[in-house]
């Protein structure tokens, strides 16, 4: 990388760790109520009320997953030359702005470029963030670094969803009668679900503030080129992009995770499912909303004891024990008709996401250079994304032609093979040294 490349971290920027660990988390918490006031939401919403199909629906989250995941790459250089900061203090604000800009949609095409904006916000987030932390706590760690971080991101997940069932129910029916409740409770009133989201930007714009009074910046970002010098982004993002293919490893297993992405079906899909009035279970928002919240609550308690199994057991042991779960995740879709068979189902899906969250963050910040951590975080991300987006199109596809449980049986396939790939091409089975 020469003098075009970052610094690698030294032991005085780990003093610093504590703080930003603990800033990225409150401002973390603070977004993620915010963002699951829309979630388990937005998929009735759209369908019950927008008029939107299993297949336009997959073609939401298609969307949604190719804007993340592409925009990663050329984020992840920005915070690379710029630091880490400012592309989190705007991040979040991209994400407050489409939350706004969903309260405002009448239609199912218009949720669309709202939906692109909040995951620019995310894509122009993660690197950078991922990238502080890789920075700030030292090796040994951050398998619990990453499993603290997901863990309190997910607490905002179990407000969230509460809270909007609170204020929906009021917006709907003027009261809140939790006794009325019921799994076929129906919420038709457009305004209540508008009034909701246009709340949940109030946490995220808090986020923003917590980030710039807080965060301290430790990234030594080169200055050799004139700042906003559009030579300097394509010189960073050509050596980022000549590193990561001379990291035969990180290589390797980008394409593993390739081609396990084209099976893993998003929850987002599956409470699509369980609240579609039409092809789907027809339960009630409120049984979205809740199956979330169980969801949330497994990945917040899992989190943290998978970032322990990652760093004793290793990044690759969780990596396969993730898969796995991923698997039985899928197949329990093929059998659960009831609510409480659905419980199991969104249990296992939230114990993947923990074991995912970790495993494989610390395995691409293990293997990329300090120079182009963010960008190989980025790079991965990309074509992670790239099958990713494919996933909720075809499982929408398959729901529509034929049923929800096909759907389910050819992605929890294309899961087992890529796992397989996984276990032998990447070497996987073999013991693993400790990280340096």
């Amino acid at each position: 990388m020469g003098s075009r490349g970052g610094k690698p971290p030294t032991p005085e920027a780990y003093r610093w760790g504590r703080r930003n660990l603990t800033t990225f988390c409150a401002a973390a918490a603070l977004n993620d109520t915010g963002q699951e006031m829309v979630t388990p939401y937005l998929a009735p919403f759209a369908l019950n009320l927008l008029g939107a199909s299993p297949v336009l629906w997959g073609i939401i989250l298609s969307v949604e997953e190719a804007a993340n995941r592409l925009f990663k790459f050329f984020t992840g250089a920005i915070s690379d030359r710029r630091g880490r900061k400012p592309p989190v203090i705007g991040a979040y604000g991209c994400i407050a702005s489409h939350r706004v800009g969903i309260a405002a949609s009448v239609a199912w095409w218009q949720l669309i470029p709202f939906i692109t904006l909040r995951q620019f916000g995310r894509a122009l987030r993660d690197p950078a963030r991922e990238a502080s932390v890789t920075e700030t706590i030292p090796p040994e760690a951050r398998g619990r670094a990453f499993g603290l971080l997901s863990m309190v991101d997910t607490i905002g997940a179990v407000a969230g969803p509460l809270l909007a069932l609170v204020l929906l129910t009021w917006f709907t029916y003027g009261q809140v009668d939790f006794g009325q409740l019921s799994l076929q409770m129906r919420f038709d009133d457009p305004d209540a679900y508008r009034a909701v989201f246009l709340l949940a930007a109030i946490p995220t714009t808090i986020s923003a503030l917590v980030i710039t009074l807080f965060l301290v910046e430790t990234h030594r970002s080169p200055q050799a080129t004139p700042r906003g010098s559009r030579e300097s982004y394509w010189q960073t993002l050509r050596a980022g992009w000549t590193v990561f293919r001379a990291q035969r490893q990180l290589r390797t297993y980008t394409v593993g995770n390739f081609l396990f992405a084209f099976g893993a079906v998003p929850i987002f899909a599956i409470i699509a499912y369980v609240t579609a009035v039409e092809d789907g279970l027809g339960f009630s928002p409120a049984a979205g909303g809740l199956l979330f919240v169980l969801y949330a609550v497994t990945l917040s308690f899992a989190s943290l004891p998978a970032g322990f199994f990652v760093d004793r057991v290793g990044r690759r042991a969780g990596q396969l024990l993730g898969d796995g779960v991923a698997i039985a995740y899928l197949l329990g879709v093929v059998f659960a008709r009831t609510f409480l068979e659905f419980v199991a189902v969104f249990i296992l899906y939230g114990v993947f996401e923990a074991l995912w969250i970790t495993s494989r963050r610390a395995v691409v910040s293990d293997l990329a250079p300090p120079e182009a951590r963010a960008q190989a975080l980025g790079l991965f991300s990309m074509f992670y994304g790239i099958s990713l987006m494919v996933a909720p199109l075809l499982f929408g596809i398959l729901w529509s032609l034929y049923s929800v449980q096909v759907g389910a049986i050819v992605a929890a396939a294309i899961c087992a093979v890529a796992m397989g790939y996984l276990f032998v091409a990447t070497g996987l089975h073999r013991p693993r040294a400790s990280p340096s």
